[in-house]
């Protein structure tokens, strides 16, 4: 409000729009009164969005992530065009999350979709840092049950999130402490609670 601004200045203040993929139809108009000038905006939003999935960010709830990109990323809305430079801004808040926080690794991600299937999500991910697995919970498992559940023989629960995916390895892992023969747990009414971890 106040500023003065040209009609390139206008111009390009839609490319920045543009360039986001965040809307399928963007113009503006102007016109002036008594001395002043109104603009407009004629804005239409895309309906092409993808979901955004969290891999690894163990250091926070989704929520909380959520949150914090909604504050740092303008408009970020937990969808994300398929196109445009948004998805990147995004990577780019969640580096800068990692990065107030002191810690190592590198934010990517990728357009996933089931094999034959349309793209449905944006899968963000850290790599080239190792999460280390403080405790696993089963609620619903019997308080004689769940030291064998917890630690079964020869069980390690550390592993190097290089690789992608590696949530899907947590799972595994679980699974198999369930099913091992040292192990008695009762794991259909077993639910796994994601916590907030400090590093």
């Amino acid at each position: 409000m106040g500023q003065t601004v040209t009609e390139d200045d206008l111009k390009e203040a839609t490319n920045v729009l543009a360039r986001t993929g965040a809307f399928s139809n963007l113009a503006y108009s102007y016109s002036t009164m008594a001395g002043a000038v109104k603009v407009t905006l004629d804005l239409q939003e895309t309906d092409k969005l993808l979901a955004v999935r969290l891999d690894n960010f163990v250091w926070w709830t989704d929520d909380d992530v959520k949150a914090k990109l909604r504050a740092r990323v303008s408009l970020y809305r937990d969808q994300l065009p398929i196109a445009g430079s948004l998805p990147d801004s995004v990577a780019d808040g969640l580096q800068a999350m990692l990065s107030e926080r002191q810690l190592p690794g590198h934010v990517t991600y990728t357009r996933f979709g089931a094999e034959g299937h349309p793209l449905e999500a944006f899968v963000y991910h850290v790599e080239d840092i190792s999460v280390r697995i403080r405790s696993v919970d089963f609620p619903g498992a019997g308080p004689d049950e769940v030291p064998d559940c917890k630690q079964p023989p020869g069980s390690n629960c550390s592993a190097s999130s290089t690789a992608p995916h590696r949530s899907r390895w947590l799972l595994t892992s679980i699974f198999a402490m369930c099913t091992s023969a040292a192990a008695i747990c009762k794991c259909s009414s077993a639910r796994l609670q994601r916590q907030r971890l400090t590093p």
